[in-house]
């Protein structure tokens, strides 16, 4: 057993919490009167002495895009502004290999986890310009991963998303979905048509 003793609990209780490395989970929360932490007895197993620390629940990352971290060095924004990302992103779109997205994306998924983040949703882009693979590379990422962390793989469609112009991409979008990907997202606000968009990404949901 480790614990984690007179660490600060959210509601401002002092408390010994007990972990059970075995089954991975919390085995007691003791309150204590007292911020200074007793001297580990033998059979205390590791005790940690966290009075000061604030123990908080483990933080989610609600918003990532895995399949574009880590290309700061590769892929220039050079107007520094969205339309910039985007139009620096489908330039670079044929360079991206599917071992690329998976091991950018598994990385930058490690390093969330590292900082404590054990819950991420990521976008994954889904359009005419890049297929499935970004779905396909983030979904293996999500199942490679799922013992120590919650990943759920949005696709996001690109635009146009609704009527003839946009069936492709719908097509696309409704294919993500049915080979894993967990959420149906878009972008309304760059699309020509954003309540038709919408209504593409909510019938497809």
């Amino acid at each position: 057993m480790t614990v984690l003793a007179g660490v600060r609990l959210p509601d401002g209780e002092l408390a010994d919490v007990t972990l059970d490395p075995v089954a991975g989970t919390i085995a007691a929360i003791t309150t204590v009167t007292a911020s200074v932490t007793p001297a580990a007895q033998p059979g205390d197993g590791d005790r940690l002495d966290l009075s000061g620390y604030l123990l908080l629940p483990a933080p989610a990352e609600p918003h990532a895009h895995l399949d574009k971290a880590l290309l700061g060095q590769r892929v220039v924004n050079a107007s520094s502004d969205l339309a910039g990302a985007i139009t620096a992103m489908m330039a670079a779109v044929p360079s991206i290999t599917h071992a690329d997205l998976v091991a950018r994306g598994r990385q930058a998924a490690l390093t969330a986890l590292a900082h404590g983040a054990t819950a991420l949703r990521t976008h994954a882009d889904v359009g005419v310009a890049t297929g499935l693979r970004h779905v396909e590379a983030l979904i293996a990422v999500r199942d490679s991963l799922r013992d120590v962390m919650t990943i759920q793989v949005v696709a996001l469609t690109a635009t146009p998303t609704a009527g003839e112009a946009g069936r492709a991409n719908a097509d696309l979008l409704r294919a993500a979905l049915a080979m894993g990907a967990d959420v149906a997202g878009g972008c309304p606000h760059l699309d020509p048509d954003p309540l038709g968009c919408l209504d593409v990404c909510l019938a497809a949901a």
